[in-house]
C-alpha cells in the first residue's frame, strides 16, 4: 500500500467544513476515510455499538426489497344477507378480495360481524385463486359460529398459507345453515407476508 496522502479510490473528499482541525488532522481524515482497509479497528467497534445501540430511524419504505413483505388488507362495511344456504358462496359485494399477491408464505387474518338469524351456523373462509386451500375441508379451516339463538358474533380466525403462483388471488366465502335470514357485515382480509418461497 502506497503512503500517500491521496485517497486509494476517487477524487479526496472535501475538509472544507471540518472547522477546529488542523490541516494535519485533516489529511488524516481524508487517508483513513478513503479505504476502509485504513479505518482504525478500534474505531470500527465502536460505530457497531454505538449504531446498536442508537438505531438509525428509517421508514420501511426507504429498506430496498423489504415492501414484499408489508400487510395487505381489504374491508366491506356494509351488511349483507346470505343468499343461499349449505355451501360456501359470494354475497352481492364478492369479497373482501386481495389481488395480485406475490408468491410466498402468509398469515392470513380473516373475520367478520354475524347476525345468526334463526340460530343458524354461519362460516367465512378464504379461497386462494379459487378454490379451497389445503387437505381439509374449508369448515375446517373457516371462521365459525354456531349460535343457539337469535344473536350477532364478531367471527374471526388466522392460518399460514403458501400462496405458490406468482400472482395470487384470495377471495372471501360464506356459509350458512340457513337463507335468506343471516347476514354477514364489517367484513375484513389482512394477508401478511412473511417469507418468501
Amino acid at each position: 500500500m502506497s503512503e500517500s496522502n491521496q485517497p486509494v479510490m476517487g477524487t479526496p473528499p472535501s475538509t472544507e467544513g471540518l472547522p477546529g482541525l488542523s490541516q494535519e488532522e485533516k489529511d488524516l481524515l481524508v487517508k483513513v476515510f478513503s479505504s476502509p482497509l485504513d479505518i482504525p479497528q478500534e474505531w470500527k467497534s465502536w460505530l457497531v455499538s454505538y449504531l446498536e445501540a442508537n438505531p438509525p430511524v428509517l421508514p420501511i419504505s426507504q429498506i430496498f426489497g423489504f415492501t414484499a413483505f408489508t400487510a395487505s388488507a381489504a374491508e366491506i362495511p356494509g351488511k349483507q344477507n346470505m343468499p343461499s344456504n349449505g355451501s360456501f358462496v359470494d354475497l352481492a359485494t364478492v369479497g373482501p378480495q386481495l389481488t395480485a399477491m406475490p408468491k410466498g408464505s402468509y398469515v392470513l387474518l380473516w373475520g367478520a360481524a354475524y347476525d345468526a338469524s334463526g340460530g343458524a351456523t354461519g362460516a367465512m373462509v378464504p379461497r386462494i385463486n379459487g378454490v379451497n386451500p389445503g387437505t381439509v375441508t374449508e369448515l375446517d379451516h373457516s371462521a365459525l359460529i354456531e349460535p343457539v339463538n337469535v344473536e350477532r358474533f364478531n367471527i374471526m380466525r388466522g392460518r399460514l398459507f403458501d400462496l405458490t403462483l406468482e400472482s395470487n388471488d384470495i377471495t372471501c366465502k360464506y356459509y350458512s345453515t340457513q337463507s335468506p335470514g343471516p347476514a354477514f357485515y364489517k367484513r375484513w382480509l389482512i394477508a401478511l407476508k412473511y417469507a418468501n418461497l
